[in-house]
């Protein structure tokens, strides 16, 4: 949970690698409201925790939020 009371759904890291990423898990961004609390927490999440990279797992939504925080449908994930 971050300062301001949001939650983040996951904390992954890799085992070879010292890098961490935060996971968000999220049906779908259509909704606006729904779209700013998860990016939102996902942002304010990496800021404290100094964490460079934020992915949120959609069932089909796919885009880009600047280069640190990535939306993508589960499909693909699952597939990485």
């Amino acid at each position: 949970m971050t300062k301001s009371g949001a939650e983040v759904d996951f904390v992954v890291r890799e085992l070879l690698n010292t890098e961490s990423e935060l996971i968000q898990v999220c049906w779908s961004m259509d909704n606006l409201e729904t779209r700013r609390r998860e990016e939102t927490a996902l942002k304010d999440a990496m800021k404290e925790l100094n964490i460079k990279r934020g992915k949120i797992i959609t069932w089909l939504d796919e885009y880009s939020v600047g280069e640190d925080l990535e939306i993508v449908p589960a499909w693909k994930w699952l597939l990485e």
